[in-house]
């Protein structure tokens, strides 16, 4: 099996990762701060809207990334595929997960034009055939990591604004939605933390944003090294 490499790609600085390797990104653009909290502040870092407070936080934000997708052919090159933003990764993977071939799944791709409006892709991907919830349970939460991981890796300024929140929690606090938000709103989520709903992309961001520091301190193969010991 072939797998690119920093020879044979033309690519930044940044590396992308398949099974805990680093090749090179391909597609890269800087990112605009819009961080507007400090680290040392003990409350939760609350974001929703890409155009609002730590929107950079959020699956709708502009950021250019790459996956490097396992070949069908044991002997075929990784496929090098371009997301403008992490809820494109999240639906073509779903997408990929029930339905590979389906016009659907190519849809939310866009190989030959630009990313579709996240909005429309979240439409997207409810039509994808074949779809099983409790399929979906086992994959959803592992795929938004791999989709945050890449997007924060691959674009500096969103790392640095990342890392800046330090140890503090991640929430998204979207009213609508009680599974990868709390179900409240900024202004109200604080009062009723008892009747959150799952925040797993906060959660999903925090699993991000440890990684990322881990291999800071320690390198890329040493931080996911001890990743595999503390899972076995």
């Amino acid at each position: 099996m072939r797998r690119p490499s920093c020879q044979n790609l033309k690519s930044s600085n940044t590396c992308i990762g398949i099974d805990n390797q680093f090749f090179p990104s391909v597609h890269f653009i800087p990112a605009r701060n819009t961080s507007t909290m400090g680290p040392k502040d003990s409350e939760p870092v609350y974001f929703w809207k890409p155009e609002s407070d730590n929107g950079y936080l959020g699956q709708w934000y502009p950021s250019d990334f790459t996956w490097a997708r396992n070949p069908a052919d044991a002997h075929g090159d990784f496929e090098i595929l371009k997301y403008g933003n992490a809820e494109q990764f999240m639906m073509h993977r779903k997408g990929l997960l029930f339905a590979p071939d389906d016009p659907i799944t190519q849809e939310i791709l866009a190989r030959d034009s630009p990313s579709p409006h996240p909005r429309d892709l979240r439409s997207l991907g409810r039509q994808i055939p074949n779809f099983d919830d409790a399929v979906w349970k086992t994959h959803r939460y592992a795929i938004v990591v791999e989709g945050n991981y890449l997007k924060f890796t691959q674009n500096s300024q969103l790392k640095e604004e990342l890392l800046s929140t330090g140890d503090r929690e991640l929430v998204e606090a979207s009213p609508r939605d009680r599974i990868w938000g709390v179900g409240f709103g900024a202004k109200n989520a604080g009062a009723r933390r008892k009747h959150w709903g799952l925040n797993l992309l906060g959660k999903a961001l925090m699993e991000v944003r440890e990684r990322i520091r881990k291999e800071d301190e320690e390198g890329p193969q040493a931080a996911a090294g001890g990743e595999k010991k503390d899972a076995a």
